[in-house]
């Protein structure tokens, strides 16, 4: 069974391990710059943190509006909580959230979605504990949640 809670619990310790990485990275802060750069990538964080819990109140509206099930209800909420789990992977390594100026020079991948959808399926299933007949559907839906255009497979 899916369940939105466990994956709020696991959400949030991967929110704080992110947050240790980042500080573990400036540990010996020596400079303003890089004091500036730690309080901006952490920052990013936080808003993306509310954007998130923002998604998944509003899912979760639409859904029981919809008049849906409740494994539908769970379901569209942990899509919502992991909609963006490739910019807080961004936070690691880049300054900004902008998709172009972070991927204009990667051959592989080219936005955050795409992003999101690699790192569940290579280590964020398990750091979450997401039952595997669900997990298609979830990265699936994270990485195209910010295409204009679905594809047409």
């Amino acid at each position: 069974m899916l369940s939105y809670n466990d994956a709020k619990t696991y959400f949030d310790n991967y929110i704080d391990a992110t947050y240790f990485k980042i500080k573990e990275k400036y540990f010996n802060i020596t400079s303003e710059e890089d004091m500036k750069r730690f309080n901006h990538r952490n920052d990013m964080i936080k808003q993306k943190y509310i954007h998130t819990m923002r998604v998944v109140e509003n899912i979760a509206k639409m859904a029981k509006k919809m008049g849906q099930s409740v494994n539908f209800l769970e379901l569209t909420k942990v899509v919502g909580l992991f909609h963006d789990v490739g910019r807080f992977e961004q936070a690691l390594y880049s300054d900004t959230y902008s998709d172009y100026l972070v991927y204009k020079d990667n051959p592989t991948i080219k936005n955050h979605g795409e992003e999101g959808e690699i790192f569940l399926k290579e280590k964020g299933f398990r750091i979450f504990d997401t039952p595997e007949i669900y997990q298609p559907a979830i990265a699936k839906s994270v990485g195209l949640h910010q295409v204009n255009e679905l594809p047409k497979e």
